[in-house]
């Protein structure tokens, strides 16, 4: 014989799935200070294993069938807005990542910097990426250095900046050669893989 299933039973499952979904929501809330403490420098690592084991929970949650469209929102909700979270902390964790470079010797960097270039330079190549803004001060200050006016105000500079960037971006480069030539008493600066 197939019995029927009280009503209060499935209600009841509701009710358990929605507390579980608040304790998941507080969970993450949890996670989101962490991150901030850690980002602030306040703990020194970052909490992996409990961003994967919310991931861990929420896809689960994801799978099951539930009965209810309500249930189904408030799942996709908390999906969607630990996925939100998600993304900006791996984000800022690469950038960490990418930023953080072994230390120079003192000299090393002093010596690479402190190159002046003469007017009379005809050819140079600089390697750039569009994760150190210093790689475009750089090739600025060479660029600058190699024009026969050097003093280009900073709104000039930051346009040719910005400019370069946009021609990397629409060109899918995140590190370039970028070579600046004088030719005919002008200077060409061209984009390089």
């Amino acid at each position: 014989m197939n019995e029927r299933k009280p009503k209060w039973l499935g209600d009841s499952r509701i009710k358990s799935t929605e507390e579980h979904i608040r304790a998941i929501e507080s969970r993450i809330e949890n996670l989101k200070i962490h991150y901030n403490q850690f980002f602030a420098g306040e703990i020194t690592a970052p909490p992996e294993k409990e961003r994967e084991t919310i991931e861990m929970l929420i896809r689960r949650l994801l799978s099951e069938e539930h009965r209810s469209p309500r249930i189904n929102l408030l799942v996709q909700n908390l999906a969607s807005r630990f996925n939100l979270f998600n993304n900006r902390w791996l984000k800022q964790l690469h950038e960490l990542e990418v930023d953080y470079h072994p230390q120079k010797r003192q000299s090393e960097r002093s010596a690479a910097g402190g190159k002046t270039i003469s007017p009379t330079t005809k050819f140079q190549e600089i390697d750039v990426s569009l994760n150190r803004e210093d790689s475009f001060e750089q090739l600025f200050n060479s660029y600058r250095n190699m024009t026969l006016n050097p003093a280009i105000s900073l709104e000039a500079k930051e346009k040719w900046i910005n400019s370069l960037k946009a021609k990397m971006i629409s060109a899918n480069l995140v590190d370039a050669k970028i070579s600046i030539a004088r030719e005919e008493g002008k200077l060409k600066v061209r984009v390089k893989k």
